[in-house]
């Protein structure tokens, strides 16, 4: 029974709690319940009670608030200005401000050259303003030169060879014996390629080979020389129009033009020859020059400069390639049982990269001769040109500075197999040092 006055009285409680309603005690005199609030107003929420963290955690979490407080200063120390105003006011970003700032600067720091520059030029003069705008030429390094010995015994750079021997033929072809002859080599000797010189040797041979094969017909036995394919292919090309000239052509002027006429007897006379001329025309050669050791005495200044070899010391012929070839064939054969194929194909290789060798011979007064020699010339070649720049014959040796007297005593090998190309220093020693002859005063003075 008392268990259900308890229950009972639970239950009422509740009821009294239902009228009251939310946020009512039941010792407040208005017992009318207060309205329910709507579903959208959310019911505040309590704040769930946490654990403690952890020691460590709290070392880690402070540990990575003093980072963000660290990175936070040093991005105030380079944060930009703000700028404001106007309707495009706002923060500037960093990348800009900074290539904005370096503008300024390049821009102030031309300005100041500019100024440094035009007070120079005013005190110095227009002289002095000419004389600094010319390249200095490089003081501590020469190049070195190939020279040649053209017919007429002038000795000149490799790159004034072709203009030198043209120059010669042009000069003695009124006097040459055979005009023909003469002309085909100032063709060949004059065409700056292949390319131009067969072009030019195939329209003469056409032009002639029309009068072989109908002496008769005018239209071969006339050439406008303004024709722009003549004047491209013949004419341009010195000799070329001397060629036609000496086969029996004359010169002409028809309509204001000129030309190149054939007459009756002297067509008759080439349409015979003409077999021979054509045969000697494709046969041409150009004429050549010498290759010169041109031995030179080497100042104390020059010989402290380093030398730079030009690409003709590289570039290869064929002639070349086949000289060499034959010289190594002996020398070949007998490193069969020395050497694996691949060492001695690398060394082949590397040997074959160079045609010519600059080579310096040092005499105990520490003067320097220099010449350049072909890298097939023996080292007894190069013994030869020392020889013929003393003022006596005298026995001597050549060798490699710290090296034995005796090192190049074979005079029979390549400046290739002595290993002496591209470029060489080597000491003389003579065998009556107190009577050693000295050097010819009549050589020439290396060239700056």
């Amino acid at each position: 029974m008392k268990k259900f006055s308890q229950w009972l009285d639970k239950k009422k409680t509740d009821q009294r709690f239902k009228k009251a309603g939310a946020g009512r005690t039941l010792a407040d005199a208005d017992t009318k319940p207060r309205p329910t609030p709507p579903a959208s107003v959310a019911a505040p929420v309590r704040a769930q009670s946490r654990e403690r963290p952890r020691e460590g955690n709290s070392a880690a979490a402070a540990a990575a608030l003093a980072r963000f407080e660290k990175k936070k200063e040093e991005t105030a120390m380079v944060t930009p200005r703000v700028f404001s105003g106007g309707a495009n006011a706002g923060s500037v970003s960093l990348d800009e401000d900074l290539a904005r700032l370096q503008m300024q600067k390049n821009a102030m720091h031309k300005a100041r050259m500019a100024r440094e520059k035009a007070a120079t030029a005013d005190e110095a003069g227009p002289a002095a303003a000419d004389s600094a705008s010319e390249p200095k030429p490089v003081s501590n390094q020469r190049t070195a030169k190939l020279y040649f010995r053209c017919p007429d015994g002038v000795i000149v750079e490799e790159s004034q060879v072709r203009h030198h021997l043209v120059r010669l033929l042009e000069d003695n072809f009124a006097a040459a014996e055979e005009p023909v002859m003469a002309a085909i080599e100032l063709i060949y000797t004059a065409c700056e390629s292949e390319q131009q010189c067969t072009t030019c040797v195939n329209t003469l041979g056409k032009f002639i080979g029309n009068v072989r094969k109908d002496p008769a017909e005018p239209k071969y036995r006339k050439i406008r020389l303004s024709n722009e394919m003549v004047r491209n292919r013949v004419a341009s090309v010195p000799g070329a129009v001397d060629l036609l000239r000496a086969v029996g052509f004359e010169d002409e002027t028809i309509d204001g033009e000129p030309h190149l006429v054939l007459g009756d007897d002297a067509a008759a006379l080439l349409a015979v020859g003409a077999e021979e001329v054509l045969a000697v025309l494709g046969a041409g050669e150009p004429a050549t020059a010498e290759f010169s050791h041109n031995p030179q005495v080497v100042s104390v200044e020059q010989s402290a400069k380093s030398v730079a070899l030009p690409e003709s010391f590289y570039a290869h012929s064929k002639a070349d390639v086949q000289t060499q070839a034959v010289l190594r064939v002996s020398e070949k054969n007998e490193e069969l049982t020395l050497r694996t194929q691949e060492m001695r194909d690398k060394n082949i290789a590397a040997k074959k990269t160079y045609r010519f060798a600059l080579i310096r011979v040092r005499f105990p007064d520490k003067r320097v001769v220099q010449a350049t020699f072909r890298v097939t010339d023996t080292v007894g070649k190069v013994a030869e040109v020392v020889s013929e720049c003393l003022t006596s014959p005298a026995e001597f040796t050549l060798h490699h500075p710290g090296a034995a007297p005796s090192s190049l005593d074979d005079h029979t090998r390549t400046l290739l197999d002595a290993n002496l190309a591209p470029s060489s220093l080597l000491n003389i020693s003579f065998r009556d040092a107190a009577n050693a002859p000295v050097l010819r005063s009549d050589l020439p003075l290396l060239d700056a």
